[in-house]
């Protein structure tokens, strides 16, 4: 790896960990006002017009971006050209959104669609425009200008939403507010880098591209499956009312994992991609990642899990209470699925071995459909144990044929984090328990203070990794402060 690549590669958690933590702020605030003044029906509403979106995504995607981010370097032609067939894709899945949001509304027995859908699907052309730069930014790990166009993305959405909601707009808040801060988006990553297209289209992309596009292809449609099917099957075998609880206790269930996920994309692919031929340092950044998700994200969904029904009726509103169980249940979930799914989903990726991500997006999902059919007459919580046992069953597996296939020592790894997964099995059954033992609500602060100390200095003796990445956040903020105040004297002094 190149001195300015180890750079961006160091630096990447704390650009990723700023952008989401003051994005999340933005975000986590819109969503309490949200949940408050809309009703479930508007997040069914909202949810279906999604999958919708995403299945007219999935017939033009044939993984331009994806392709660019995996290549060490690109030709000019080549990647003029990749813009021009990324550009030519999104009209065409433009299209294709028109046709689904009309089929939607037909098979869904919901109106709405017809116009919610295309819609959203008019960021499918504005997005075509930065793509190329988007990927370039991330193959290159720079991850400051990503914070800056995420942040500005989720601000404007999270603002214009509320704003509408207040309104009265109802599920259009929604609408347009994911409509404006994709806008946003745009707009930011193509001010932001320096790449631009030649204007006339080329279309020179070598084969071996078109070949990794079509496997691309395949996992996307494996990933909508497993990530989207559930919101059809609800929406076509249930109550609107149902699906919106879902939908709600799914997307906060996941709060906490977006980060690890987005952490992975923007960070394990891509420097997995780098170290594809050097296995010994391949795998110690896979351990590294188990050991900070067992030891260091893992408190932060066990605090969740046990505190949902503390401040969800009191921050979300009464009418929410009947999600709190499932989304106990998504909460776990997302870690489970954070933890041990997506190092090895991106780390299969980055081999170029995307065919087999889809085979087992398929299994899961075909299972996990057959689940939900089933659970999706016995209620709420049936539904969100019925994924859970289906992730539960099919991820070990997964695991194990990952381990084979990128030829990782499993018995040396398993030695080394051993104390880490002992650690963080023991705060998921210990915390309910004495939680549970607790007589009132502010007992809990001196036990989370107890815990949290003993973890800590657990914490620091099985996962030292925190040590350097809390000096380098430090490092940098100080450097940060001392730019600012040596421009602002630089100022004084004109």
């Amino acid at each position: 790896m190149a001195k300015d690549l180890k750079e961006n590669f160091r630096k990447a958690p704390l650009w990723v960990t700023i952008e989401q933590g003051a994005g999340r702020l933005v975000r986590v605030s819109a969503s309490i006002l949200l949940a408050r003044i809309l009703v479930p029906e508007d997040f069914g509403v909202y949810a279906l017009s999604l999958s919708i979106l995403e299945m007219a995504r999935m017939f033009g995607n044939i993984g331009i971006g994806t392709t660019v981010i995996q290549s060490s370097d690109e030709p000019d032609e080549h990647l003029n050209s990749a813009f021009w067939i990324n550009l030519c894709a999104s009209v065409f899945m433009f299209v294709c959104s028109i046709v689904c949001g009309w089929a939607g509304s037909q098979f869904l027995s919901s109106p709405l669609l017809v116009y919610t859908v295309p819609l959203l699907g008019i960021t499918l052309l504005t997005g075509a425009i930065p793509h190329i730069n988007h990927s370039l930014l991330i193959r290159r790990l720079e991850f400051k200008t990503l914070a800056k166009a995420s942040f500005g993305k989720l601000a404007i959405e999270s603002v214009v939403s509320v704003a509408f909601a207040l309104a009265g707009f109802g599920v259009w808040a929604f609408i347009i507010g994911y409509l404006l801060g994709d806008f946003t988006f745009s707009i930011l990553i193509w001010k932001l880098t320096t790449w631009r297209p030649q204007w006339k289209p080329q279309f020179v992309f070598p084969k071996r591209y078109w070949i990794f596009g079509v496997s691309i292809f395949f996992f996307e449609f494996s990933n909508y499956l497993l990530e989207h099917i559930p919101n059809l099957i609800l929406g076509r075998l249930t109550t609107i009312y149902i699906l919106g609880l879902f939908a709600f206790a799914w997307r906060h269930g996941r709060w906490l994992a977006e980060v690890p996920r987005l952490i992975g994309r923007n960070y394990l692919f891509p420097a997995f991609s780098r170290l594809q031929k050097d296995k010994v340092e391949f795998q110690r950044y896979y351990e590294r990642w188990l050991r900070f998700m067992l030891v260091w994200v893992a408190p932060l969904f066990i605090m969740q899990f046990n505190l949902v029904h503390l401040y969800l009726p009191t921050i979300f509103g009464d009418k929410w209470i009947p999600a709190i169980q499932t989304l106990r249940v998504f909460i776990f979930l997302g870690f489970f699925e954070v933890t041990f799914f997506v190092p090895h989903l991106f780390a299969l990726n980055a081999m170029g071995e995307v065919r087999y991500n889809t085979y087992w997006n398929i299994i899961e999902s075909v299972t996990r459909g057959l689940a939900l059919v089933i659970a999706s007459g016995f209620g709420l919580m049936a539904i969100a144990m019925s994924m859970l046992v289906v992730r539960v069953i099919i991820l070990p597996l997964f695991v194990f044929f990952t381990f084979r296939k990128l030829k990782i020592d499993f018995y040396p790894l398993l030695r080394n984090i051993t104390p880490t997964i002992l650690l963080c099995v023991l705060g998921w059954l210990v915390v309910p328990l004495l939680q549970k033992a607790s007589l009132a609500w502010f007992h809990y602060i001196p036990i989370y203070l107890l815990i949290g100390f003993i973890w800590t200095i657990l914490g620091v003796k099985f996962a030292p990794e925190i040590k350097t990445l809390i000096a380098h956040a430090f490092a940098s903020i100080q450097t940060v402060a001392f730019n600012s105040k040596s421009k602002f004297m630089a100022v004084g002094k004109n």
